[in-house]
């Protein structure tokens, strides 16, 4: 059997995915594996040529060695939840002993820290300590802690992130909330542990010197993948113009390490073999130095196994190398599967392997500069069009949003980030020799670093460079996958085997398919179009209803609401003026996309405090709204006069409602606005717009923040009329209701 790590770890990706969502999993893969020793032993003699290629995978135990693996995976798997749901369940400490495994997280009120427990082996928490308390903790400290263990989150909207998985595949446990730290010992970890840390700090602190503060940043982030003090406009600049992925070391990195080391090491004389254990050595201080960050242990990984194959005078194998990594990293923690960073490194890996395979290069020895300048820009634009082939859905999926400038912004960034990231190992080397010539260095290295930022903030402007798309079904993002796994697969056995039986039977089954769509496709398509209509005319007839939805936005509240004509109404979006959290951004269109929704018919503005408006300004700049509800102020205030500005702009419908209006939605759905009147108040909350939503016999009535004189006011005003099934209470009496 030829590659069976590749076919190992196919089967052990797959037990863990499907793990993930069924417990049965393990022992349906039992019964594969059962049936499948069964057929070994019954010898089956059909002529039939789909049960002669089924028997070439049997006998050669592929299959065998695919469910076996899958099998594994998915009992691991499990147990590894068990451990997860002990510490969720029963972890009742009070007082617990860490050691620091990372270095201080300062937000806005604590400092964050990741520890692991002397108590129980393997397990990690974040540490959060006030800043109030003024504790300085440093990297290594053995500490003694008192104070309270703290579940953590799962998904709080629908489609919503879910930080409970995140911290799995980070191999985080929970969160332990300081009261009172006992320092114990100093550097209690490993010597290869504390001198990373020592060289990763001597870096940030000799970069933070020797170069201006946004460039530093961003060349931390480039080199060692340290991004937490990038200045947002650019992490969002770099973002819409898909370059996130220069904010993380690559396996470019690790090839310029190694045939850097390589060199350097020929230079010196040393032995090829010396050379290649030392690489490899360095490259594991790498990993740490990174925090073992997932695209740094993948091209690590995949560059020790090469670096091991010369020693052992073998030709490396590129599916092997892939296979062996990643089998690696999930062995390690399963919940990696669930990594962002992970997927995007290896499918854009992938994507470049598999597609670079397939293409015909000319043979002809190139002399011409101009031929060499041209080539090289066509491979560049080729890489970074076959690395999207096979991200975009993941984008897609995870943040819904897709580019149409990914290939020029790539194209300027892959002509820099080769010097940059050469110049910037060269830097690194010469701050820490000497500091005063690194200073000299730094003059034309930062104006390469000033120039990728300009560009990224330039193609960020362009129209189509950030498109929001609404989050697919999972299954259509398989199918896609399985569509072009198959379809490389195909193209590359039959350019390489195309005499083997197998190669021959599918391309037979193939174009005897592909002849019969040719002769019956215009029956075909009609059946087609027929199927799509009688879908439509099913779904038409099937009634919809009110649905209602209360979104989580933290401070202040939010309600979407969907009528059977399927119009979208937003009423109010949270928000605040304090920190750097949008919910807008991060909460609010999300959700909306995970809903499907990329039009809003009508946002309801209550009234003009932030945790009530705050979110829209950011949904206005980034989807279509076509009317904004809102009443006559008292007085104006810069909200307002924001939101306003924005739909003067973007020519947006204004509806200025009072008590007495009414809103007709569609045929059964209206809105009858009971307050403010005429007369307003100067209490900002009491002009709330309370509107009761009535849709045959139900009724939902929402209140804004009015306080307790307007709620008795209404209740004399309309009676009996503001009797509602549903009662959205004013987020200020809350408590008193309670």
């Amino acid at each position: 059997m030829k590659r069976p790590i590749l076919i190992i770890t196919i089967g052990f990706i797959t037990g863990i995915i499907w793990g993930l969502y069924f417990s049965i999993v393990p022992f349906l893969f039992l019964i594969m594996i059962f049936i499948l020793l069964m057929i070994k032993v019954i010898k089956i003699n059909l002529k039939n040529d789909l049960i002669r290629v089924i028997n070439i995978f049997i006998k050669n135990n592929v299959i065998l060695l695919f469910f076996g693996s899958a099998f594994i995976s998915s009992i691991y798997l499990i147990n590894c939840n068990k451990k997860y749901e002990y510490i969720y369940d029963k972890f009742t400490d009070k007082e617990i002993t860490a050691t620091i495994i990372s270095n201080e997280n300062e937000t806005e009120y604590k400092n964050i820290y990741k520890i692991k427990l002397e108590e129980y082996k393997g397990i990690n928490f974040l540490l959060r300590v006030p800043k109030s308390k003024k504790i300085n903790l440093e990297y290594g400290d053995k500490i003694k802690i008192s104070g309270d263990y703290i579940l953590p989150e799962e998904s709080r909207n629908y489609g919503g992130f879910d930080y409970r998985k995140y911290q799995r595949s980070q191999e985080i446990y929970g969160i332990f909330e300081a009261n009172n730290i006992e320092l114990l010992k100093h550097n209690n970890l490993s010597k290869i542990e504390l001198c990373s840390n020592i060289i990763k700090q001597k870096i940030i602190t000799n970069m933070n010197k020797i170069l201006p503060e946004d460039t530093s940043q961003l060349f931390l982030g480039i080199l060692i993948g340290y991004d937490d003090n990038l200045a947002e406009d650019i992490q969002e600049s770099f973002k819409k113009s898909s370059l996130s992925h220069l904010l993380a070391v690559s396996g470019a990195h690790i090839a310029y390490i190694i045939l850097g080391l390589g060199y350097l090491f020929s230079k010196l004389s040393i032995n090829k073999n010396i050379r290649n254990i030392l690489t490899t050595i360095f490259l594991i201080l790498f990993m740490y130095i990174t925090n073992f960050s997932s695209s740094v242990v993948r091209a690590s990984i995949m560059g020790i196994i090469l670096l091991f194959t010369m020693l052992l005078h073998r030709k490396d194998d590129i599916k092997t190398s892939i296979s062996l990594s990643i089998l690696l990293i999930l062995i390690d923690n399963p919940y990696k599967i669930l990594d962002i960073g992970l997927l995007l490194s290896y499918f854009a890996t992938i994507g470049i392997i598999c597609f670079s395979k397939l293409i015909n290069r000319s043979k002809e020895i190139e002399t011409s500069i101009h031929t060499k300048v041209i080539n090289y820009l066509k491979d560049l634009i080729s890489i970074t069009i076959f690395a999207n082939i096979f991200v975009i859905p993941i984008m897609i999926y995870n943040f819904n949003t897709i580019s149409l400038t990914f290939v020029l912004s790539n194209l300027i960034a892959g002509i820099l980030i080769g010097p940059i990231t050469i110049g910037g190992f060269i830097l690194i080397l010469i701050s820490f020799v000497t500091l005063k010539f690194a200073y000299i260095i730094a003059i034309p290295y930062n104006l390469l670093l000033e120039l990728l930022i300009k560009s990224a903030k330039l193609t960020s402007l362009i129209p189509l460079s950030e498109i929001f798309i609404p989050t697919p079904n999972i299954i259509f993002v398989i199918i896609y996958y399985l569509i072009l796994f198959l379809y490389i697969l195909y193209k590359f056995l039959s350019k390489k085997y195309y005499n083997r039986f197998i190669v021959k039977k599918v391309s037979k089954y193939i174009k005897n398919f592909s002849k019969f769509l040719r002769k019956n496709l215009k029956i075909i398509l009609i059946c087609i179009i027929a199927f799509i209509i009688l879908l439509i005319f099913i779904f038409r007839t099937i009634p919809n209803d009110l649905k209602i939805y209360f979104i989580d936005v933290g401070q202040g509240d939010s309600t979407l609401i969907v009528t059977p004509s399927n119009k979208k109404i937003l009423i109010d979006s949270g928000g605040t003026d304090t920190g750097n959290f949008d919910v807008g951004k991060s909460t609010l269109l999300p959700y909306l996309l995970d809903r499907g929704i990329t039009v809003l018919d009508y946002i309801c503005i209550s009234h003009f405090d932030s945790d009530h408006c705050k979110g829209f300004i950011y949904l206005l700049n980034n989807i279509k709204v076509k009317n904004i509800i809102l009443s006559k102020q008292y007085a104006t205030i810069l909200n307002f006069e924001e939101i306003m500005s924005i739909a003067n702009t973007k020519k947006i419908k204004i509806l200025k409602v009072e008590a007495g209006d009414t809103l007709q939605i569609d045929k059964d759905v209206k809105i009858k606005v009971l307050s403010p009147n005429k007369k307003l108040s100067e209490d900002i909350n009491d002009n709330s717009i309370v509107m009761k939503l009535e849709y045959n016999n139900f009724s939902c009535l929402f209140t804004g923040d009015i306080s307790k004189n307007v709620e008795k006011d209404l209740i004399n005003t309309y009676n009996k009329y503001i009797e509602s099934d549903v009662l959205k209470v004013a987020h200020h009496r809350f408590k008193n209701i309670i």
